[in-house]
């Protein structure tokens, strides 16, 4: 994967943020959405650590994105899972290629 990412050009994007919830640390929540009819989609967890992370930089460093965000080693992570999820994603319109 080259490149990066941008929300959809349709895409409405919601993040909470746990902390400010009162409850301490906990799992990010993101509410996405083609506007104006939706639906809603919410991504909790991994989902919207990856998703976070698709926004934040180039492709070829998205796997030690992810793994940095969720404390664990990048050859952990399944790249090819990571793979699939992302271009789930972009086949739904969440996310689409930032033009270079």
């Amino acid at each position: 994967m080259s490149g990066s990412w941008r929300p959809g050009a349709d895409v409405g994007v919601v993040h909470e943020d746990p902390l400010r919830q009162g409850s301490g640390a906990g799992e990010p929540t993101i509410y996405v959405a083609h506007l104006p009819d939706g639906p809603i989609q919410v991504l909790q967890g991994p989902a919207a650590v990856i998703f976070t992370a698709c926004l934040l930089g180039e492709a070829g460093e998205l796997q030690r994105r992810v793994a940095d965000a969720l404390g664990v080693p990048a050859d952990d992570l399944d790249a090819e899972v990571l793979a699939e999820f992302v271009t789930e994603m972009e086949h739904s319109r969440l996310i689409t290629r930032a033009p270079v």
